[in-house]
Order: C-alpha cells, then structure tokens, then sequence
C-alpha cells in the first residue's frame, strides 16, 4: 500500500533506459496492443532490467496471466559468457492450452518476415500481426543482420514464404515475396498481399 501510494512513475530511470522504454512503447502502439503502464509490477529475480512485462487473456477469468518475462541485459556477462543483451518469458502451460482453444489455428504455412532498415521496422511488425490475424502463420526477425543470414533462418523456420520491406519497399507500399520451394520472387502491393499469400 505504501508503495502504490508512492509517485514513482519515471522518476527513477536513466536516459537510456527511458529512451529504450519509449521504443517498446511505440512498438505496441504501432501494433494496436491494449496495455497499460504499471511502476509498480516486478519479477521475482533480480537480474532483471529494463522493462518486464506480463500478458494477459480477457477471457481466461481472475487467473488471466499466462505470460510473463522481461530483459536481463547483463546476466550472460554475469555468467561467463559475452556481454549481450537478452531476454526472456514462461508461459503458464495450462492456460495458454486454454487460450488457444479461443483461437483460430494457422490454415497457410509459415511466412518469415524481413524488414531492412529501421524505418521498415514497424510496417513489417504490423504487417506480421495482420498476418497473423488472417490465420497465417508468421516469424519476424527486426535484427540488424545481413539478408543472407536471415535467409538462413527462414530455411531454418522451413518457411514457405520470405516477406521483406527496406526503403524501396516503403517508397512504392509494396513488399518483396519470394517463394522459397520456387525460388522465384516478386513486389507485391501491401494491401493485396494477404489474398495473394493465401491464395
């Protein structure tokens, strides 16, 4: 109770971190997710940093969480190994097997989604979530690696498709598909991209 009394919000957080907190945000809100904002919540280990978080499901009742994790950019440092950034989450078991029995199953096989560049970053993180949202499955890499790494990973992924958006992409709103048993690849329009990737 002391602490909820507390005004603590921001008044306790180096630039950096506050400039990293900003990005998550703006992340979410790019992508439509409800969230709210609580200085208070914590994890109960202490090499956390940065930002933690919780993910609930409105329709599984008073036992809503089945998500929670944040970043720990130190602690494979700590451990011995390089100095990396990392995060991590558990899932409840039981409830996300409860929540997915609310979903619709991925009817189209995986789809792997590049964006080159920063500016690309939230159109591809958009665009995976509407994918998603018309049943097709998809992984998102917004990493600053080279394409032939992430084709690597969509190999890895056995993607059917590789989405990327870059700047050219973004100029003309289109996006590069290329048909990985095929080989074969094309621009697409954004809007028609979903029908075309279904069909």
């Amino acid at each position: 109770e002391i602490v909820k009394n507390l005004d603590i919000r921001g008044k306790h957080i180096c630039s950096s971190c506050d400039d990293h907190f900003k990005r998550v945000v703006s992340g979410l809100e790019s992508l439509k997710i409800n969230f709210e904002i609580s200085p208070c919540l914590v994890r109960g280990l202490d090499y956390y940093t940065r930002t933690v978080f919780e993910i609930k499901h409105a329709d599984l009742g008073a036992q809503d969480a089945i998500c929670a994790g944040g970043r720990y950019d130190n602690l494979v440092k700590e451990l011995g190994g390089p100095d990396l950034g990392a995060m991590g989450f558990a899932f409840g078991v039981e409830r996300v097997l409860m929540a997915g029995q609310l979903q619709p199953s991925a009817t189209v096989k995986p789809v792997f989604a590049i964006n080159l560049g920063e500016r690309a970053k939230n159109t591809i993180l958009n665009l995976a979530e509407d994918l998603r949202n018309n049943g097709i499955s998809v992984t998102t890499n917004i990493e600053n690696k080279s394409l032939k790494a992430f084709f690597r990973q969509a190999n890895d992924a056995k993607a059917k498709y590789v989405v990327i958006i870059g700047d050219d992409e973004l100029s003309k709103n289109t996006a590069t598909v290329k048909d990985m048993a095929e080989g074969s690849q094309r621009e697409l329009p954004l809007n028609s991209l979903i029908s075309q990737i279904k069909g």
